[in-house]
């Protein structure tokens, strides 16, 4: 996968996440930590 299809995917989860929060399925903090933890293992697994 390249970087651009791995940033893509990423946007489109990071995305999902906020539309999470905006259903109020999840509270704004979740919210964060699910986008945190989904970042951190972005950038773990990229370098």
């Amino acid at each position: 996968m390249t970087q651009l299809e791995r940033a893509t995917q990423l946007q489109k989860i990071m995305h999902d996440i906020e539309i999470s929060y905006w259903e109020s399925s999840i509270t704004y903090d979740e919210m964060l930590d699910k986008q945190i933890e989904l970042l951190l293992k972005y950038f773990k697994t990229s370098s």
